[in-house]
């Protein structure tokens, strides 16, 4: 029964990656997803969130053991009063996403612009 759904979750997951898109204008942060439900006929799950630069405290670069098998970057955005520890003990970013290239440049260029927008 499980085989059954195998294509219908690969084309899911599939479409998830494929409609992720970060844009950084001279403002702020764009990241926007739009992925399709998890039964493709029902449509799609748009998320589209904003994130100011003015307001960036912090750029989290992380990557765990299975993520460093494949070279993926885990980059976490901090917003002013938005980032923190959860109830569960778990951080929270403002914004989160996985699959950067050059994560570290990324972080700089970030928070370089933060601070420039800030000053």
């Amino acid at each position: 029964l499980l085989l059954l759904w195998a294509p219908f979750f690969t084309y899911v997951f599939y479409k998830d990656i494929t409609t992720r898109r970060l844009f950084v204008t001279s403002d702020s942060i764009i990241y926007i997803t739009s992925p399709p439900c998890c039964i493709p006929c029902f449509g799609v799950n748009k998320t589209e969130k904003h994130v100011l630069l003015s307001l960036v405290t912090d750029v989290i670069v992380s990557q765990g053991w299975y993520a460093g098998c494949w070279g993926l970057n885990t980059v976490g955005i901090e917003n002013a009063g938005q980032g923190g520890v959860s109830s569960n003990g778990k951080r929270t970013n403002d914004l989160s996403f996985t699959g950067i290239e050059n994560a570290q440049l990324f972080k700089k260029i970030i928070l370089r612009t933060a601070a420039a927008k800030r000053a």
